[in-house]
């Protein structure tokens, strides 16, 4: 499902389509509230529809959410909304990341495996 620009999901009004993948559209949307940029993940309805994908989704925001980095995206919210009979989970994020999620991933793994080493050795 596309949304076009100007549709409005609770507090967020959507300004553009950002990309897509395996789970679902991410979009360049307004907080109106707030008055600030975000990106809203939309899962496809076949995703939304099934419980497994949909803990897999949640336990990725709240993770997400836990972690503090300027190069990591910040979680602002997540909520599940209905458009017709289709469901809608939206993740609201900032838009601007320098680094992947994946890439910090990797240094962080290599940082905490030379420093098991390193205390390994002392």
């Amino acid at each position: 499902m596309t949304l076009d620009s100007g549709t409005k999901l609770g507090r967020y009004e959507i300004r553009s389509k950002i990309g897509e993948g395996g789970m679902g559209e991410v979009y360049l949307a307004e907080d109106v509230e707030l008055r600030r940029r975000v990106a809203l993940k939309i899962l496809s309805s076949d995703v939304a529809a099934n419980p497994g994908r949909m803990r897999r989704f949640k336990h990725e925001a709240q993770a997400a959410a836990a972690l503090n980095h300027p190069n990591i995206a910040h979680i602002y919210g997540s909520s599940v909304s209905c458009r017709g009979q289709s469901p809608i989970f939206v993740r609201t994020r900032l838009t601007i990341c320098k680094e992947s999620f994946a890439d910090v991933w990797r240094r962080i793994r290599r940082n905490v495996t030379r420093r098991s080493k390193m205390s390994g050795s002392s």
